[in-house]
């Protein structure tokens, strides 16, 4: 087998249908892992929405870490500082300066917070635009805003706001954007009706009605999240999709990379490496058996001293038609 090529067996020898085995060379040189943690070590994202949006629970929840965890906060010349940006939930804003680069311990995330933009503000949404070009003008991918997320709460009675409308509408930046509809759960309450069977569609249905067309084409993807407050809770959904939205090979590594503790997302980009044609529905992919992971997974692990194993059940139903 040749360097940097997926190898598939689907031997009909053996009796009945066995695993499909997808083989990655585990030290090739397509990958450059070494060197891409070394030149953009952090995934930068631009958070933004209005105060209790749920954006700091999503920060915890894609970081791995619990509801009291305070985040580690840097000003822009990357120096330590005391910050009241985490603070129990309110309506008053608190500390949300745009420089400012906020992390979690052992997290290889970087986000911006804007604080969600009030109608009529030019001036705010100016100093967005502003944050933005600047961020993008930088040469070094490390410094550059890689996403951004967009957080619109559907417990509101107007979730998007004419300065929503604004920023979609006058957005010229790189980075993808992806929306996230928080507290999906009000608007499934809100939309119910006696007898409907599938609530969630309904309110999903709601949203592509009314919400989408406001936002226009700018989001290149938009996820919906009910009850984050539970502990066990997830987003799966928000970093499959934002993985989907990144079009630059080495970008998309490193939020890979930044997700380390995600395999089903590590086995994903492995297969989109070396079938890139079936990005779209690799969803088919089914984990069954994570102590055997080994192959897929090892490009992506081999930089920490992670070792993880892996033997895949896919058959070409299930991963590759």
């Amino acid at each position: 087998m040749s360097h940097n090529t997926l190898e598939v067996s689907t031997s009909t020898q053996s009796a009945g249908p066995g695993p499909t085995e997808v083989i990655v060379d585990p030290n090739p040189d397509l990958y450059h892992i070494d060197r891409i943690q070394r030149d953009c070590p952090h995934f930068r994202i631009l958070i933004m929405g209005r105060a209790n949006a749920g954006k700091t629970t999503i920060l915890q929840k894609v970081c791995n870490v619990k509801p009291d965890t305070k985040p580690i906060v840097y000003n822009k010349e990357g120096k330590k500082i005391k910050s009241s940006w985490f603070k129990k939930a309110t309506k008053m804003r608190g500390d949300h300066n745009l420089e400012h680069q906020i992390t979690y311990k052992s997290s290889a995330f970087i986000f911006h917070d804007s604080c969600g933009l009030e109608a009529g503000s030019k001036e705010e949404l100016q100093r967005v635009q502003d944050f933005i070009s600047e961020r993008s003008s930088h040469t070094q991918l490390k410094e550059q805003l890689h996403a951004i997320w967009y957080c619109i709460s559907l417990d509101n009675d107007r979730p998007v706001t004419s300065a929503d409308e604004d920023f979609f509408k006058d957005y010229a930046g790189k980075a993808p954007v992806i929306v996230i509809f928080t507290k999906f759960e009000a608007l499934t309450i809100k939309r119910w009706i006696p007898g409907d069977q599938n609530p969630t569609q309904t309110a999903q249905n709601y949203v592509e009605q009314y919400y989408i067309p406001l936002i226009g084409g700018t989001a290149r993807a938009h996820v919906y999240l009910s009850r984050m407050n539970e502990p066990k809770k997830q987003c799966p959904e928000l970093t499959d999709e934002t993985a989907r939205a990144i079009d630059d090979t080495v970008l998309l590594r490193v939020f890979v990379m930044a997700q380390r503790n995600n395999i089903q997302l590590l086995v994903k980009q492995s297969i989109w490496d070396n079938i890139p044609e079936k990005k779209t529905d690799i969803d088919n992919l089914q984990i069954f058996d994570y102590s055997t992971m080994n192959h897929i997974a090892r490009p992506f692990l081999q930089w920490s001293n992670q070792k993880v194993c892996c033997h895949e059940r896919l058959t070409q139903q299930q991963a590759l038609i």
